[in-house]
């Protein structure tokens, strides 16, 4: 079994992201002074090669530098940031760009990590810079930022990607149409089931008829109107009156089907995650990095409205937007954020404003959506961090707490899909593979096994049929009572997008490399996460009662915890009871009510009061003893920056699946991870802020506890 760990690989790119010390909170970077405003590298990940790196520096007192470096690290824990001036290029109205560009051979294939330093006189400033004034450069938990990238792949993994239709009935498949070193982000069917559309990372939108895979047509996005923005994810969804909208690099188009010129488009200015569009072709929703979602009606390539996702500490002052889904009729639609936001919010496209909103969990980004045919019920799913037990939850509309949370399994899950009647809950998992769940309830009814890495799931209008694709280079056909395995068909890469098509007679599958979290894997390759050679399993269908939970309702330890908890109470009640009794007793004596003669008193007194001093001072004694050891225990259990990676890794998963966290835009080794995930996504609005928050709240817990225990008296 592979040990896992999650790969950052979009990182913020200079020509679309914009980071100062307004939006970040506190910084080393003071508003009125110079600063390094964003971070790119080109490309952001591929094969060995020449990557160039690029930051913005903001100097509005036109300060003379002494010089601008950039720093790199490959994220294996071993290596060090090594430094590099940089070259001093364009220098516009938004300030001066500097460039320095770094050729990676085979021998570097890895994850990198980059920050930037600028130094003025005796003043040296950081970019990204998400810490305070006293800050250190680089990725770790007490780190002012850095940036994520880039992702030095073998060429083997990378050149040979494709677009394959499948139907239901063969076990080969029926056509493949070769795309080369674009990663296929997006398959869509038509609503006649004739045709479907695929978009790559490339600006390329492909159409196709299913009886051949000559396309129909292919359209090519203009690089002058979208910008270089970086990695895309080019996505395309059909409505039913003959209308294909899509996007390339953050420019939206609305197509005929017919035709490979659009009908009209718009620029939104930065990569979007998210496209959706209403069956009866009304409208167009849409939403990605720059924070905001954005709704059209088709007559118009001017957006009805744009509500902005605000989030302080995040990225443009927002939380970027991860995954979107739209009911059919158009009504409603729901979007999943990334930290800080963590949250899921419902539109209606009668109002900017979300028409409803749910906190997901303390450090839960919002990895992907899906909302049933009537908008009254939507599954989220993501998380992944210990703050929260729970991986899944299935909301109802205008409920803020879910009708449940998926608990089965703290690994995170990377795709859900609920059927039209809200009576099916698919949840596919990066580690325990694809689970199905009556929606009535979150206890799984049978879960398929040695899958992989579930990266893509479809569900046929009827709800009867389940498509699934993972990093395993597996597609699966699966009847939704989990009786068997209708078709495991095995292809040559990673499954990077997949539909289904209405009736389930066809399945449409793209390949590519997982388009935000890239997979890594030490030991052997059994969930598809690494770039090296699949260890192949079966895979099988296991039914409720044969399915084993990864995480124990109530363990030995929890008990035991509980125990010490009461008989902690019971002391500090009976220390309680000696204080009040000795201020009464000492009440008692001040009044004068003891009715015996002097002498009499004296004595009586002494030996009271030895006796209940000796009690309190015992009680006292024990009351400090369990405050002391019950901190003692909180601070193994917390996530230090020493051990945080252990107890993640136990909570996670079993110990054949043990969640190994390494990282592209993360943390070094041995430090603490940030957002949910434990990656911390600067490119997706993450900060470092909420979960040291959620750190030091468990501390000042226990000084508020001690604190208050010493002074009750």
């Amino acid at each position: 079994m592979d040990f896992y760990f999650f790969l950052f690989s979009s990182t913020c790119l200079a020509e679309q992201v914009v980071v100062n010390s307004e939006q970040q909170g506190s910084s080393n970077q003071q508003s009125f002074g110079p600063k390094l405003e964003s971070g790119s590298v080109n490309p952001m990940h591929g094969g060995p090669g020449l990557y160039t790196f690029q930051t913005v520096l903001i100097n509005p007192q036109e300060q003379e530098s002494d010089y601008v470096k950039i720093f790199i690290q490959k994220g294996d824990g071993k290596s060090k940031f090594q430094g590099f001036l940089m070259t001093k290029g364009t220098v516009s109205p938004r300030g001066t760009a500097y460039e320095y560009s770094k050729l990676f051979t085979e021998k570097d294939e890895g994850t990198y990590e980059f920050y930037f330093e600028a130094k003025f006189g005796n003043k040296t400033i950081y970019g990204p810079s998400y810490g305070g004034e006293n800050c250190q450069p680089g990725m770790c938990a007490a780190c002012c930022g850095g940036w994520g990238g880039p992702k030095i792949i073998s060429a083997k993994l990378i050149e040979e990607n494709k677009i394959y239709l499948f139907q239901k009935d063969k076990d080969e498949l029926i056509w493949s149409y070769n795309v080369g070193k674009n990663w296929v982000t997006s398959t869509a069917f038509s609503f006649d089931d004739k045709n479907f559309a695929g978009a790559d990372n490339n600006q390329n939108i492909y159409f196709f008829g299913i009886t051949s895979n000559n396309p129909k047509w292919i359209f090519t996005g203009n690089t002058k109107e979208t910008g270089n923005l970086g990695a895309d994810k080019g996505l395309v969804a059909f409505a039913r009156n003959g209308y294909l909208a899509a996007s390339l690099k953050g420019v939206v188009y609305l197509f005929k089907t017919n035709s490979n010129k659009p009908i009209w488009s718009h620029p939104t200015g930065m990569v979007l995650n998210g496209l959706v569009i209403s069956e009866d072709g009304k409208y167009i929703a849409a939403a990605g990095r720059d924070t905001n979602v954005y709704l059209w009606k088709t007559d118009s390539s001017t957006p009805l409205w744009s509500h902005k996702i605000e989030a302080k500490g995040g990225l443009l002052g927002g939380s970027v937007i991860i995954s979107l889904a739209m009911s059919p009729d158009g009504k409603h639609f729901v979007s999943g954020t990334s930290c800080p936001d963590r949250s899921v919010h419902v539109f209606s496209p009668l109002q900017p404003d979300e028409i409803f909103q749910a906190k997901a969990g303390l450090n839960f980004p919002v990895g992907t959506v899906s909302i049933s045919d009537d908008g009254q019920y939507f599954l989220a799913g993501g998380g992944g961090d210990p703050e929260d037990p729970y991986t899944a939850m299935l909301y109802k509309m205008g409920t803020n707490e879910p009708v449940w949370r998926f608990d089965f399994s703290r690994n995170p899950v990377s795709v859900v899909a609920i059927s039209s009647d809200a009576k099916s809950c698919v949840i596919g998992s990066n580690m325990d593979g694809l689970i199905f769940n009556d929606c009535s309830s979150k206890n799984p009814i049978w879960k398929l096994e040695g899958a992989g890495h579930i990266s893509a799931i479809a569900l046929s209008k009827d709800g009867s049929l389940i498509a699934s694709g993972s990093l395993t280079n597996h597609v699966f056909l699966l009847p939704i009572d989990g009786s068997k395995i209708i078709r495991d068909w095995k292809i040559n890469n990673k499954i990077e997008s997949l539909d289904m098509s209405s009736k389930g007679d066809y399945v449409a599958v793209g390949t590519g490399l997982n388009r935000f979290f890239i997979g890594g894997a030490v030991g052997e390759n059994t969930s598809g996460a690494g770039g090296g050679e699949i260890k192949e399993q079966k895979a099988k269908i296991v039914k409720a009662g044969s399915i084993q939970n990864n995480i124990s309702p109530s363990t030995p330890t929890s008990q035991n915890n509980n125990s010490t908890q009461l008989i902690n109470i019971l002391f500090f009640l009976f220390f309680l009871l000696s204080c009040l009794i000795f201020g009464g007793y000492i009440l008692v004596i001040k009044l004068n009510l003891l009715k015996r003669n002097n002498s009499e008193k004296l004595k009586l007194n002494k030996k009271i009061l030895i006796t209940l001093s000796a009690l309190l001072v015992l009680f006292f004694i024990i009351n400090i003893y369990f405050v002391l050891s019950n901190n003692s225990q909180s601070r193994k259990n917390l996530p230090s920056r020493s051990t945080k990676q252990k107890i993640y890794n136990n909570k996670q998963a079993t110990p054949s699946q043990t969640v190994k966290m390494n990282s592209q835009g993360t943390y070094q080794k041995g430090e603490s991870g940030t957002c949910g995930n434990n990656v911390c996504e600067g490119a997706k609005g993450e900060n470092k802020l909420a979960p040291k928050i959620a750190q030091d709240n468990k501390v000042n817990r226990f000084n508020f506890q001690l604190e208050n225990f010493l002074g009750f008296c």
